[in-house]
């Protein structure tokens, strides 16, 4: 009989290798695309539509919209890819082995995140309809928001794209797309590390000064209308309503960033985590990573 071996696509695009994969037939091995990853929503679209048509067994769809950027830690990576395998396939041993990390579980984690998300996207909502953000966002140039520039802006920095005032939570890391579907919980966080607070300044500061190099762009028509357009956006990032809005995010992202860095060092979910990565769970083909040599077991 042959070995199923299952695949996970990095940077997967429509899914055309992964593809391949799954459609070999050989009398000691079959491949299945279990996980496929991607930042561009329309190609994991796409990858999900042909995807289904070959696993019909699966329970959810297999391709997320997903930013490698968003991880630093390689349990969170473990457990990220668990999380989905357990409903793709149904899983419930490892549902129930997920529920074990301390203190409260995989979901008492998830609603831990949501409850913050809840409160960040509040306070937006709050911030937006005060007169000072009204008059300082119409002072941004007509479709700056719509640059690529830009668009990395509120993408880097996880900030709700444009200027009205009803934002909505952006595509994160244990995140859903609208967090006013989270249920009512305590965040039950500590204050948010030092090191992250310093990294998120940074951030905030290195986004910011590669909108402002953009503004000193060169040259006639196109040049000129878009170094004015990025300038009317700096100009609103250091205004006053800017500066509420760096309190609003650097507070959520920080006590965010430090609820993931407390749950995934804890030594006890780590070893729990390498646990239940095992047996039929376990990736045997990587695409688009590093060069990696796997040999097929």
């Amino acid at each position: 009989m042959a070995r199923q071996h299952n695949v996970v696509d990095l940077f997967s695009g429509c899914g055309g290798l992964s593809l391949g994969f799954d459609l070999v037939q050989r009398d000691d091995a079959k491949f299945r695309t279990v996980m496929a990853l991607d930042n561009c929503e329309p190609a994991i679209r796409c990858f999900n539509f042909n995807h289904r048509q070959l696993h019909p067994g699966f329970q959810s769809d297999a391709g997320l919209v997903s930013d490698l950027t968003w991880f630093n830690d390689e349990t969170e990576i473990l457990a990220y890819y668990l999380d989905h395998y357990a409903r793709l396939v149904n899983d419930k041993a490892l549902r129930k082995g997920l529920e074990g990390l301390q203190p409260d579980g995989l979901t008492g984690f998830h609603r831990s995140l949501k409850s913050l998300d809840r409160e960040y996207i509040a306070q937006l909502r709050e911030l937006r309809s005060e007169e000072g953000w009204k008059i300082a966002a119409k002072e941004i140039a007509p479709g700056a928001g719509s640059l690529a520039i830009v668009k990395r802006w509120f993408r880097r920095l996880e900030v709700p794209t444009g200027w009205g005032k009803n934002p909505t939570l952006p595509n994160i890391v244990w995140g859903e797309p609208d967090s006013d579907s989270a249920t009512e919980s305590d965040d039950g966080t500590d204050g948010p590390e030092s090191e992250i607070i310093s990294a998120l300044r940074k951030l905030w500061s290195s986004e910011r000064d590669q909108l402002r190099d953009a503004t000193n762009q060169k040259g006639r028509g196109q040049h000129t209308t878009v170094a004015r357009k990025v300038s009317s956006v700096v100009d609103f990032i250091e205004s006053s309503a800017g500066d509420r809005l760096f309190d609003i995010w650097i507070n959520w992202r920080a006590r965010r960033d430090s609820l993931r860095e407390r749950f995934f060092t804890n030594s006890a979910n780590r070893e729990q985590v390498s646990k239940l990565y095992s047996g039929k769970r376990v990736v045997k083909v990587l695409l688009g990573g590093p060069p990696v040599i796997l040999r097929i077991q």
